[in-house]
């Protein structure tokens, strides 16, 4: 009896001891496990907590005095941005007041990259839609020029499509913690992480539904469950939550957590990209910064909280006041707010903002600025670490370009319904400053829904005509005048290969004995190619690939009549060296690029290169402009736009049109064709030019003139165009010829051509 006693205790020990083997274990495992929990929470919340986007912006606009404000559109562009129209004087950011006379608008805050901005209002004095004075509202200091902010025309995002704007607590107003704590935490700074009432409270209300009903959870588990487990409901996940919860709370203070919650926090959906964070929701729902939100949209952002999109604005707006109304209940039952401050709030209407779903102001220019940030940042980087990219857009010009190109393909598809067949006209345009090859503008197709493939930057097309200012150039460099003689009649080359070409002059009209002016003016092909014979065909491809133009181009005479294939944004950096008197610079879509911080990141900055001498580019520019009076180029007459410089282009068989061309430190360049490269029958004067002449008039009257490099030592004398002697009183076609040398003008004989009852114009 005894020994079986001693055996069952003996058993009894040993179980014990396995018992409490376990026990130790699983303490040891739990300790380990919780510690791997905390290494976790610790090593997200110290290192990169969020992907943020990369953002894309364009270039801010500028209001001054002496700018036609109601041809700007000023007031559409400031509801495009988000801003509020209010009646009276605007007291909050983000809202303005228009009258006959004057415009009061309160501007957010903003990072440029030359600096902050605090929120301000300002007031813009007009008289018959001209500003004549810009004035700081508080001080009533006269401001020279006024920054708007820029567009966001595009966000970039990683594998997550978040978007979230990162703030701090103490940009956070007081009413809004106040709401949010009260709806969703009110014992948040009492609690170790755990609200123990409320976990017994959900655990007797989950056993009698036989489910997970309600979690009970405090906004410390809320965190945890947003940045470090997925949503599915059970106890392990539940373990987890509280676990990481105890761990948070006890490396960080209440005011670190409560900030992380306040950028974290997932409130609401635009399109396919998940809203986060309240400084993020402010901007997307009201159009403001959060620490300019009012009681009653403290109280909506509060009640959003529990079911986002069930209490959204945009798509339920009874319900998100109903649920706004309750949180400024619950705020009057704990002293929050005051009885007047309550009854106030609940009349308010709750005026959200307007948004868009990304880049559809500029599709093809994002691509395009995209594939050059890209050179400095991959993007993956680009999607994760919330750069701000200021481009060189100016939407504007952009929207002018877009219109322009819409309005004439509709024209000349509704005179020519055949021109709509097989898929209709294509068309491209760029516009950039030539001094600097900021690109203010890029539209690369008619609908970018339907192709995104950019015809600005890829389409390579023969640009006929467009190409023969680089023989010109040649000719001068060489010792040609804009009244050198050419002999404008048909003409044989035999090719290296022994084959004859014989290029013919556009419908088959010669004209004898021509001024190089004449020649290039009214494109004659025979005698541009007499010329490039004569100056060699060697001599211009050095020249064209010194510029820039690609290398791969066949090196055969048809080059110089546009056989050989360019793309709209090779054929503007072309011209713009001629614009900016023999200056090139590489064609650029970013200017500054600030971090999540602010800071100004390193990157390329203009680079400017003496290509050719300015005097043979003025001269240039002097003939571009006699082929936009009396040239191929005559039509910009009916658009007001004297004095632009321009040439068209027709390639074979009428496949391709262009316009290329410049006026007060503007460039821009337009092709039309097909995507299949078949005849469209129209030559760059029918199809390009009025593209270029719409959108540049608008340029011309809404933009300052930009200031261009000029050359005082030309000298200037009229001539006739059609014999290049000097011009006669009876000259139908009188110009005022550029001459780089004296020696040049006294050689110059009066026109004989026009000699009978005529007299010299001095």
């Amino acid at each position: 009896m005894l020994i079986k006693k001693i055996k069952k205790r003996t058993s009894q020990i040993k179980y014990l001891i396995y018992f409490l083997i376990i026990c130790l274990i699983l303490i040891i495992a739990g300790f380990l496990y919780s510690g791997f929990l905390a290494a976790k929470v610790i090593t997200r919340c110290q290192g990169t907590r969020w992907e943020l986007p990369s953002k894309i912006y364009s270039s801010p606009i500028m209001l001054y005095p002496g700018l036609d404000i109601n041809a700007l559109g000023i007031n559409q562009y400031l509801k495009t941005l988000g801003y509020r129209k209010v009646k009276g004087i605007p007291k909050k950011p983000g809202s303005f007041a228009a009258t006959r006379n004057t415009l009061l608008l309160y501007q957010r805050s903003f990072d440029y990259p030359s600096g902050h901005l605090n929120a301000r209002l300002v007031k813009i004095y007009q008289k018959n839609g001209v500003i004549n004075r810009i004035v700081a509202g508080s001080s009533n200091a006269d401001i020279s020029s006024l920054q708007i902010e820029p567009m966001e025309i595009a966000t970039l995002f990683g594998k997550k499509r978040e978007e979230r704007y990162l703030i701090d607590l103490a940009q956070v107003p007081q009413p809004l913690i106040d709401a949010v704590l009260a709806i969703e935490d009110r014992s948040f700074y009492e609690h170790g992480g755990l609200a123990w009432r409320s976990i017994l409270r959900a655990f007797f209300k989950n056993l009698m539904a036989g489910r997970i009903k309600e979690g009970g959870s405090t906004l410390t588990q809320q965190l945890v469950k947003n940045m470090f487990l997925t949503p599915e409901r059970n106890l392990w996940r539940k373990l987890n939550e509280a676990l990481m919860a105890i761990a948070l709370e006890w490396y960080y203070s209440k005011d670190e957590i409560l900030e992380m919650y306040f950028n974290e926090i997932y409130l609401g959906q635009k399109g396919s990209v998940e809203i986060h964070g309240v400084g993020e929701a402010a901007k997307f729902y009201f159009g403001r910064s959060v620490e300019n939100l009012d009681l009653d949209q403290s109280a909506l952002l509060a009640g959003l909280i529990q079911a986002p999109n069930r209490y959204s604005p945009y798509r339920h707006k009874q319900a998100a006041i109903q649920r706004r109304n309750l949180v400024l209940k619950t705020l009057l039952k704990l002293n929050k707010i005051t009885s007047d401050q309550y009854q106030e709030a609940l009349k308010n209407t709750m005026e959200t903002s307007s948004f868009s779903y990304g880049k559809t102001q500029a599709p093809y220019f994002v691509d395009y600025s995209i594939s050059q940030i890209k050179e400095l940042y991959s993007k993956e980087v680009l999607g994760s670490i919330g750069l701000s990219i200021f481009t060189t857009l100016d939407v504007q010009i952009q929207g002018w370009a877009r219109e322009a190109l819409q309005k004439v393909l509709q024209r000349l598809e509704k005179q020519q319904p055949s021109l709509a067949d097989a898929g209709g006209l294509q068309a491209a345009v760029v516009v950039i400053e030539p001094d600097t090859g900021r690109i203010l503008a890029m539209v690369g197709g008619r609908d970018y829904a339907t192709s995104q493939f950019n015809r600005a930057t890829h389409a390579f097309r023969q640009p006929g005509s467009l190409i023969k200012p680089l023989v010109y150039t040649e000719a001068l460099r060489q010792g040609y005048t804009e009244v050198s003689i050419l002999e404008d009649s048909p003409i044989d080359i035999t090719l290296s290969n022994g084959t004859i070409w014989s290029p013919s002059n556009f419908n088959e009209i010669y004209y004898g004995k021509v001024p190089l002016i004449k020649a290039l003016a009214n494109s004659l092909n025979c005698a541009t190619v007499r010329l490039a014979k004569d100056v060699g065909f060697e001599k211009i491809y050095k020249l064209a690939f010194k510029i820039g133009l690609s290398k791969k181009m066949p090196e055969v005479p048809s080059f110089i009549l546009g056989a050989s294939e360019i793309t709209p944004i090779e054929a503007a950096r072309l011209y713009s060296i001629f614009a900016a008197n023999g200056f090139s610079s590489r064609t650029l879509s970013i200017r500054n690029v600030l971090d999540q911080s602010g800071n100004r990141l390193q990157m390329k900055r203009i680079h400017i290169k003496k290509m050719l001498d300015s005097s043979i580019c003025e001269v240039m520019n002097n003939i571009l402009q006699c082929a936009t009076t009396y040239g191929t180029g005559k039509a910009l007459a009916s658009y007001d736009l004297a004095g632009a410089c321009g040439k068209t282009g027709t390639s074979n068989n009428t496949r391709d049109a262009w316009f290329a061309g410049y006026i007060n430190g503007y460039l821009a360049v337009v092709w039309v064709g097909r995507d299949d490269n078949s005849k469209t029958g129209l030559t760059g004067a029918q199809a390009a030019l009025p593209i270029w002449a719409k959108l540049m008039k608008k340029i011309n009257n809404l933009r300052p003139s930009k200031a261009m490099r000029r050359n005082s030592d030309l000298i200037k004398k009229y001539i006739c165009i059609d014999s290049g002697g000097i011009a006669l009183w009876n000259c139908p076609h009188k110009w005022k010829g550029a001459f780089i040398k004296a020696g040049d003008i006294k050689l110059l004989k009066p026109c004989k051509l026009h000699k009978k009852r005529g007299w010299l114009i001095r």
